[in-house]
């Protein structure tokens, strides 16, 4: 059933450790951020998922998401600096974590550069209407099957399947029963979105 094949993800997607080179695009506020701010950010983010799984502690026990914003936007050049900066207030920091820190600082490993170019940045523009379209249908469905719509797919899961990826999880499993064939024939074009009336969405062959 579909909810057992839920479980086996979860349980899968727990067994996994998140990438810490990937850590810190799952906080928002360090996408804004240029230069050597960034460069910081993105070092402190994978040291702190590092030390998160040496410990065996939830991320946030080592510092939170605040923290790591706020080192990564003033510098610090001290303990005492660090101790100063938004969000530390609710940690006890110990000198060694502190210190491993301003080595980040002073000193932060050569990361990769993330890819910006205009034409990704162009297809995702493209994709920006389609993912309107397949959002709107989803979150119809899922309230008439009365689950959360992120249950269906979250944003970055119909982006995935838009963008043809075909191990999305809106391709597979229950989920590419239930609702990959329908999208294609949104994609397609086979069917359109149109209300009801009582602010409902339904699919309407198209001729």
């Amino acid at each position: 059933t579909w909810v057992e094949d839920e479980c086996k993800l979860f349980l899968e997607r727990e067994l996994v450790r998140r990438s810490p080179d990937e850590a810190w695009k799952r906080i928002k506020e360090l996408k804004r951020l240029k230069g050597k701010s960034k460069n910081v950010a993105r070092s402190i983010s994978k040291w702190r998922e590092i030390e998160a799984a040496r410990l065996d502690i939830p991320v946030r026990r080592v510092i939170s998401d605040l923290v790591v914003v706020s080192i990564a936007q003033q510098l610090p050049k001290s303990i005492q600096e660090i101790s100063k900066v938004r969000g530390m207030e609710k940690h006890k920091i110990k000198n060694e974590t502190a210190e491993a820190i301003l080595d980040l600082i002073s000193d932060p490993p050569s990361l990769p550069e993330e890819e910006d170019s205009k034409e990704s940045k162009s297809k995702n523009s493209d994709l920006r209407a389609a993912v309107a379209l397949v959002t709107s249908y989803i979150y119809q469905l899922a309230r008439d099957v009365e689950i959360d719509p992120s249950l269906l797919g979250t944003r970055n899961d119909i982006e995935a399947l838009i963008g043809g990826d075909m191990n999305s999880k809106l391709a597979t499993g229950w989920r590419g029963e239930v609702v990959g064939g329908v999208v294609k024939n949104i994609l397609d074009g086979n069917v359109s979105l149109v209300f009801d009336g009582q602010n409902r969405i339904l699919l309407e062959p198209r001729n």
